[in-house]
């Protein structure tokens, strides 16, 4: 019995220690937690859009069928799943012959962003295009009163993911940005090239949207939109999107200079866009 003891605290330690150092240094990637051993399936098995992780390494990737995306960290995952119920293991030997892509980026319409070291606030588009939201008006007018509540820090490591773009600003006149869930009526529509298009309750499950990031909207904002095609099954629900990586891969700064300050709400502070 002692010598169970002494192998079990052991393995605790040892996991406790792997912990700590992984958290001292900054994990690039995303770990799945500790969780029972999973079989390990032959990767012609596994269909593509899958999640996936090495049968002895722990980072978790979106597999394609050609590429393997990383996930940089919990926060961009979260927009993207609700859980890790889905993760495949496969062996090491398959996942090393399955090339990495780009870095996933935070679900458009999810939430809002910023950097640690920067005030601006943003709306993330489709494949991490960045929309600078200027001032707390805007922000309310298009988010609710609640706004701060939908920011996130983004590690300024993983803002090159993005792209800024004057032209994608945000004004005090503007419609939502590409990749918004609204809600309306007891209906939901997605912002789509423009357009808004009808999210059917099939297509809201299989495209894992979520209630918590729909946007609840007046019958004006509605009308606004010219309306497109109703969204079709798992159209939108890749990570890897259409797979390319933002035009501009620059710092992601924007032009806003700004005068807010703010840690975002995973430090449990709220953000106010630059220049409110």
């Amino acid at each position: 019995m002692s010598n169970v003891l002494r192998v079990t605290k052991q393995t605790f330690t040892i996991a406790v220690a792997a912990a700590t150092i992984l958290w001292s240094i900054g994990a690039s990637v995303l770990v799945a937690p500790l969780i029972a051993q999973a079989a390990v399936t032959p990767l012609a098995d596994v269909p593509d859009g899958s999640l996936i992780k090495g049968a002895t390494h722990p980072a978790v990737y979106y597999y394609d069928g050609a590429e393997r995306f990383v996930f940089p960290n919990q926060q961009t995952f979260k927009t993207w799943y609700a859980d890790f119920s889905s993760v495949k293991a496969i062996s090491m030997a398959d996942l090393g012959t399955i090339p990495l892509g780009d870095n996933v980026v935070y679900r458009p319409g999810t939430r809002l962003v910023k950097i640690d070291t920067m005030p601006n606030v943003y709306a993330v588009g489709d494949n991490g295009a960045l929309h600078w939201v200027p001032d707390e008006a805007t922000a309310k007018r298009l988010y609710g009163n609640s706004w701060a509540q939908r920011v996130d820090d983004v590690p300024d490591a993983f803002f090159t993911n993005y792209s800024a773009d004057p032209d994608n600003d945000l004004s005090s006149d503007s419609l939502h940005p590409e990749g918004s869930l609204l809600k309306n009526g007891g209906k939901n529509y997605l912002v789509d090239g423009g357009e808004l298009s009808l999210v059917p309750e099939a297509a809201f499950a299989a495209n894992r949207f979520r209630d918590a990031y729909a946007i609840a909207v007046s019958d004006t904002v509605i009308a606004d939109f010219a309306m497109g095609d109703n969204v079709g099954s798992s159209d939108f629900a890749s990570p890897a999107q259409d797979g390319s990586a933002p035009a501009d891969t620059g710092s992601g700064t924007g032009t806003g200079t700004g005068t807010g300050t703010g840690t975002g709400t995973d430090t449990g502070s709220a953000s106010t866009p630059a220049g409110s």
